[in-house]
């Protein structure tokens, strides 16, 4: 493989075991640290351990996108052993899409690559991904819409 993907958590324990094994890679000749991307799973914005920081101790680059700790949307889809049918709005999902463009595992659609990472995270046109990255939403015109009320 060209890229290594390394899953680690937000916490201690996790990040220097990720280090670990960055540093025994390393030792033992299997692949550098810039040919590993690290993942950071149950991300959330006040932890005390950000990727920056992640980054900065593995000596590895770390994916953009994060898999957030959303445990509510998940038991669903663990408890049914059906991880594919999360809904397409699942923001564990939209990430998940994401590093999957990131990792160059899904193309870009021609209108994506104009904008740049950031219209492609916001614009929702990745190829074969049905639709599940930041979709914009439409609404629907009704008839509670012509009467004023919602």
């Amino acid at each position: 493989a060209d890229v290594a993907l390394l899953v680690t958590t937000p916490d201690v324990v996790a990040v220097r075991g990720a280090k670990r094994i960055v540093r025994m890679w390393e030792r033992l000749q299997i692949r550098k640290a810039e040919e590993t991307v690290t993942l950071v799973n149950r991300f959330t914005r006040n932890t005390e351990i950000q990727p920056t920081l992640i980054q900065k101790i593995t000596g590895t680059r770390v994916a953009s996108a994060a898999v957030p700790a959303n445990f509510k949307e998940l038991q669903a889809s663990i408890d049914s052993g059906r991880l594919h049918e999360l809904d397409a709005k699942s923001t564990v999902k939209q990430a998940l899409w994401s590093l999957a463009g990131e990792l160059g595992i899904v193309r870009p659609s021609a209108t994506a690559k104009k904008g740049g990472a950031l219209a492609r995270r916001n614009s929702g046109t990745f190829k074969n991904d049905r639709g599940s990255i930041g979709r914009p939403r439409r609404r629907r015109a009704g008839p509670a819409d012509s009467e004023g009320t919602r």
